[in-house]
């Protein structure tokens, strides 16, 4: 997954779909996805992804993997509102 070469990260991604199956709603394996994505520039579908690991109960066992979900879901919902801030123009104020 480190490569970023696409071929490898989409059969990455298979891996992790493959785990998806067996394990469902584990934080570890909906982090590896949404990384997948991001790495491949699907940020929408990777935010997905992190959503669905918000929604997992805390526990103590998965507890590094939702944190690490969690700040990667608010690093991209900051992404968004820096590009909507810089598209704002401030021509209503001038």
């Amino acid at each position: 997954m480190h490569s970023n070469e696409k071929a490898h990260l989409e059969k990455a991604l298979d891996n992790f779909a493959q785990l998806e199956n067996v394990y469902k709603d584990n934080p570890s394996v909906l982090r590896g996805i949404a990384e997948c994505y991001m790495l491949l520039k699907q940020v929408p579908k990777a935010r997905n992804y992190l959503k669905r690991a918000s929604m997992v109960t805390w526990n103590s066992e998965d507890g590094e993997d939702l944190e690490k979900c969690l700040l990667l879901l608010a690093s991209t919902y900051m992404a968004v509102r820096r590009v909507k801030i810089l598209e704002d123009p401030w021509t209503n104020y001038t």
